[in-house]
């Protein structure tokens, strides 16, 4: 029987009684050590392959290996001889999936448990070992032990282990037999290996069988199918007859409302009841200085602050207060450090032209009005006003741009203060109807560049010069690329190669992004989501989020629920 435990927002399935395991078949934790593996569970002639040494010869190709063998990695107790007690495979970017059962006879003390990524034999040698990165356990946010022979494990590891080694992708529809089947794991805690077969009767409910060989400590693998998804979790070796099998993802998804989040996309999801409020505005920034983007909402008179914790997540909003700040008609709030103190700044701006500051204090938290004064500056009909920085002095400045091609510029002193406008150009580009403008460093100059974007794709930059001017020099070219009306356009930079790129949401939450390329351009869609993600969502956002130096998405629905993607270290969601 299971006991449903909330804890925060993961749903936790406890299993109340040990896992059996039926005759003829073996559970792979490892009780046995490396050297005494004793119970059979090769389907035939022992066809493991060391995966830098790997021939193509098992129905999966090369590049197959290649490409998913990098986000599995061996978990291991303290009290473990050996480098791994099982395996698992990394499904988000600090979310580790394996088998329950490796954790009966030690227990589910987070920091009892570490995780070893790339132990492999070096390319060509049978002797010589890379280097290993090993990360901490730091959760375990979810595990069924044994109900109807669906067993898996979730934990939280410390760090960001998915930068380094990206993750797999949880297959939602049911695998079928003789679907192809790969496994790559550390079976009897060597060096990582692979082998492939094909899905095999019979089937379960919650499970699947495959004739792909395993031993001991192979417990927790990922099951791929061929487009490198999981379709299970490998649970148990058998003799009689001769298959192995594991536990169905698609079972496991029925099952767990955190997992089914992250295969939907969400790499992190947590019901915040945060900034839902009709007419609210939300913002991402640095405010505390921390290197990791917070979230702040205006509603009304009031302003909230949820902080990102150390894993770049958010559980529950931080400073509050009713400043009266920017809540006049037609007001629009904005944020960036105007003072270059690394911490983002306030800013706002109406119709009549008054224009307000309000500097983040130490705290991370502010505590009213620091500067203000009415500006006969950026009023036009049109105009739209840009904040980022344009000459690379580490502050934030302000850039107006009317429907006329009318372009000025005020730079923000040291103190986070504006002066009318300080320089102005009449730019005769960007002016098409339908035309987006944006900014985003494409050159890594650190200066804010012009990005223009229209309905028929085309894609046009203009470089920010050493003083913080544009001339009328433009680049681009046509790419099918965010072509509705109906789509938002995000910037930032998704790969984090310090370029800032561009991210297209269309209204039904689908996402595809266009990188910018060595040379500073957009010249194609590099990515395409394979499904939508937040569709339901009042407010998205893009900010770094955690310390992997790529920018994130975080949307919020309107019945509260707060739901954070992470892009793949190539960019892709």
């Amino acid at each position: 029987m299971i006991r449903i435990v909330e804890s925060g927002s993961a749903l936790v399935l406890l299993t109340l009684g040990a896992a059996s395991v039926g005759c003829g078949a073996s559970s792979e934790s490892g009780d046995a050590p490396f050297g005494t593996v004793t119970q059979p569970v090769i389907v035939g002639d022992d066809d493991l392959q060391y995966v830098n040494a790997y021939d193509g010869s098992r129905g999966v190709s090369m590049s197959y290996v290649a490409a998913n063998k990098r986000p599995v990695a061996a978990i291991s107790h303290a009290s473990d001889e050996n480098i791994a007690t099982c395996t698992g495979t990394l499904i988000g970017t600090n979310l580790f999936i394996t088998a329950a059962h490796c954790f009966q006879s030690y227990g589910y003390v987070p920091e009892d448990w570490g995780v070893y990524f790339n132990h492999e034999y070096v390319a060509g040698e049978d002797s010589d070992l890379q280097p290993v990165q090993s990360f901490a356990v730091t959760e375990v946010l979810e595990h069924v032990d044994n109900y109807n022979d669906l067993e898996y494990a979730v934990l939280r590891l410390g760090g960001d282990p998915g930068a380094a080694f990206g993750w797999a992708d949880l297959r939602e529809n049911p695998a079928s037999v003789g679907e192809v089947a790969a496994i790559i794991g550390h079976p009897a805690s060597r060096p990582k290996q692979v082998d492939a077969g094909h899905l095999q009767a019979p089937f379960t409910t919650n499970t699947v069988a495959y004739d792909v060989d395993t031993l001991a400590r192979s417990s927790g693998s990922g099951v791929l199918d061929a487009a490198g998804k999981l379709i299970a979790i490998h649970t148990t070796g058998h003799t009689t007859p001769e298959y192995n099998h594991g536990a169905r993802i698609s079972a496991i998804l029925a099952a767990s409302p955190l997992l089914r989040d992250i295969a939907a996309g969400s790499s992190y999801s947590y019901n915040l009841g945060f900034c839902t409020q009709a007419g609210s505005q939300l913002l991402s920034g640095d405010y505390d200085a921390d290197g990791k983007d917070d979230l702040l909402c205006r509603a009304g008179n009031a302003v909230t602050i949820a902080y990102a914790n150390a894993s770049g997540q958010f559980a529950a909003t931080g400073w509050a207060s009713t400043l009266g700040f920017c809540n006049q008609a037609g007001a629009k709030l904005y944020g960036g450090d105007f003072n270059g103190d690394l911490r983002d700044d306030l800013l706002c701006r109406d119709a009549t032209g008054y224009t307000a500051v309000a500097l983040a204090n130490a705290s991370g938290q502010f505590a009213g009005v620091s500067w203000s004064a009415t500006l006969n500056w950026c009023k036009q009909s049109g105009a739209t006003l840009l904040v980022g920085d344009l000459n690379a002095d580490g502050r934030d400045d302000l850039l107006c741009r009317d429907s006329t091609g009318y372009t000025s510029g005020a730079f923000a002193s040291s103190s986070g203060q504006f002066p009318a406008g300080s320089w102005s150009a009449s730019i005769n580009w960007c002016k098409q109807a339908g035309a987006r403008l944006l900014q985003g460093d494409v050159n890594l100059d650190r200066r804010k560049d012009l990005i223009c974007q229209d309905a028929s794709g085309y894609v046009s930059w203009m470089l920010a010069n050493s003083s913080g001017r544009y001339s009328s020099s433009s680049f681009g070219q046509t790419i099918d690329f965010c072509k509705s009306a109906s789509a938002k356009l995000y910037v930032g930079d998704f790969n984090g190669d310090k370029r800032d790129d561009l991210l297209c949401r269309e209204s039904s939450g689908l996402q595809s992004v266009s990188l910018a390329n060595s040379a500073g351009k957009y010249t194609a869609t590099s990515s395409t989501a394979a499904s939508p993600w937040c569709a339901a969502a009042q407010h998205v956002v893009a900010g770094r989020f955690n310390t992997d130096l790529r920018s994130d998405l975080t949307c919020i629905e309107s019945g509260g629920q707060l739901r954070i993607t992470n892009p793949r270290p190539g960019g892709s969601f």
